[in-house]
């Protein structure tokens, strides 16, 4: 259901995967030898099929592969949604910064039941006065029959606590924001100082995109750290007229070479 490819090796690493998509035959690197893969073919879309193969260095140094394989992205079938409905949320920001923030970004999850809302596209976002307020609603779990499970939801608060209403239904649409975004070359420079007092450095760059919202955007990017025996793993979260990004930091010991 995904433009992505997931295996496993039972050793670590950097595995290609070579695909032909229409009359073009393209390749897909991972950056750092790792066991658990996850490899996503980026002009891969929605019923598309694609003839893949996966190709890797094994424990000897000589190269070991997978036959040629297809691959149909099929498309998610949205149930209708049924039912109306409205869910009370509540932002309470801390006391002591609260009359500081303005349009500061909220992401949250909601819980539906089963049947309850069928896409995230039937929901919208209403302040106290009952004004709808721009949203970005992405649906992260699904229910057997396709209905939604999580929606993730994105808006801005200002000010300090405030209540809003979630409300979902047959007749309920939100209107999508403008995703026209590039991705950026490179983060900057990450430093790793260790005990000893030496510094391993990599420049964070190749950042792939993962979420391309109107109110938020997530990328990320794996590599190793300098010559360290760690890889990093790094989620940029880029908000939309803010001079400011998120950014999450995974640290990890990369695969020993004593194997």
């Amino acid at each position: 259901t995904e433009n992505r490819l997931t295996w496993i090796t039972t050793w670590a690493t950097q595995c290609t995967v070579d695909y032909t998509l229409g009359k073009s035959t393209k390749q897909v690197g991972e950056p750092i030898a790792v066991q658990n893969h996850r490899v996503a073919l980026p002009d891969l879309k929605p019923g598309n099929s694609v003839r893949y193969r996966i190709r890797a260095t094994a424990r000897d140094g000589k190269e070991v592969g997978t036959d040629w394989r297809e691959f149909t992205w099929k498309p998610r079938a949205e149930p209708p949604t049924k039912r109306a409905g409205r869910v009370a949320l509540k932002v309470t920001p801390p006391a002591d910064s609260a009359a500081g923030l303005k349009n500061w970004p909220v992401t949250s999850g909601v819980p539906f039941p089963q049947a309850a809302l069928g896409s995230a596209r039937n929901a919208r976002l209403l302040d106290a006065q009952g004004k709808v307020l721009p949203l970005q609603a992405t649906a992260t779990g699904h229910w057997p029959d396709g209905s939604v499970k999580w929606l993730l939801l994105d808006f801005r608060h200002s000010g300090g606590p405030a209540e809003y209403t979630l409300e979902y239904g047959p007749a309920v649409a939100h209107r999508e924001l403008e995703q026209k975004f590039a991705p950026p070359a490179e983060l900057g420079e990450l430093v790793l100082a260790d005990t000893g007092g030496g510094e391993h450095r990599t420049r964070v760059a190749g950042f792939t995109l993962e979420e391309n919202g109107g109110l938020r955007r997530s990328l990320r990017t794996t590599g190793q750290l300098g010559r360290s025996a760690f890889n990093y793993d790094a989620r940029l979260h880029v908000y939309p007229g803010l001079p400011w990004a998120r950014v999450l930091l995974t640290f990890g010991a990369g695969p020993s070479t004593n194997e």
